[in-house]
């Protein structure tokens, strides 16, 4: 019983900082993106972060990432998802999602533009 107070302060504390979390959350919607969208926004565009990286995703499958690091390989799309394949055999897949008009890859906003050119 000695920390009942603080323990009751805790409580308060979280419940302040969930409550408009989820209260955000519920304003901005995220929706799943289909095959064709994600198709139509990233195939043969660089994309970058507002961090100032940039994802190369090629007409023809070709993958290049220029960021905290350099890697490239291919990339394939599915429902929902970008799969990325890098040459030393790394294989992963990344959530694509959409919110307030915003492509998200997992948490990461992107802005892609068509480019004809792979990052060097």
């Amino acid at each position: 019983m000695k920390h009942a107070h603080f323990d009751a302060f805790a409580g308060i504390a979280a419940l302040a900082f969930i409550i408009p979390a989820s209260q955000a959350a519920a304003r901005s919607p995220v929706s799943a993106v289909s095959i064709a969208e994600i198709t139509r926004t990233v195939q043969g565009k660089t994309c970058t972060t507002k961090a100032g990286a940039k994802f190369y995703f090629g007409a023809k499958g070709q993958y290049t990432y220029d960021g905290l690091w350099k890697n490239d390989g291919h990339y394939r799309i599915g429902s929902g998802f970008i799969t990325v394949t890098l040459h030393s055999g790394l294989e992963r897949s990344f959530a694509v999602t959409k919110k307030s008009g915003t492509f998200y890859l997992e948490d990461t906003a992107l802005s892609c533009a068509d480019n004809a050119a792979v990052i060097g």
